[in-house]
């Protein structure tokens, strides 16, 4: 669902977060062949989350970084967000209360470590 400024909402599921062939495969595409810059990633209907599902998230992140894009992230329930900060994500992956917060966070001045202008 396109967003505000340009901002492509993505909303990913558990399940979806189990198959990290297929998310990868899709976001590539969504990079590379739309050239989606800006993709905020909601995954509220997420309540916990394996290794394996943090390393997806992970590898998304990798992607957009690769591909000078900016990917932030919402709707993370406690037990995420709990485990993002254990694990340190939260220093790596930008994620956001709500969307109407991370959709403001894309438009303040200056872009996280890393990143070059990746505009609209």
């Amino acid at each position: 669902m396109e967003m505000p400024g340009g901002v492509l909402l993505v909303e990913l599921k558990s399940g979806d977060l189990k198959s990290p062939e297929k998310v990868n495969g899709f976001f590539e595409r969504l990079l590379r062949e739309d050239e989606r810059k800006r993709v905020l990633v909601d995954i509220e209907s997420v309540r916990d989350a394996t290794s394996l599902m943090m390393g997806t998230l992970l590898s998304l992140h990798l992607l957009a970084y690769e591909n000078l894009a900016v990917l932030k992230f919402t709707g993370l329930s406690p037990k995420v967000k709990m485990l993002f900060s254990l694990l340190g994500v939260d220093h790596v992956i930008q994620a956001h209360y709500g969307r109407e917060e991370a959709l403001r966070a894309f438009d303040q001045v200056g872009a996280p470590p890393g990143y070059e202008d990746a505009g609209t």
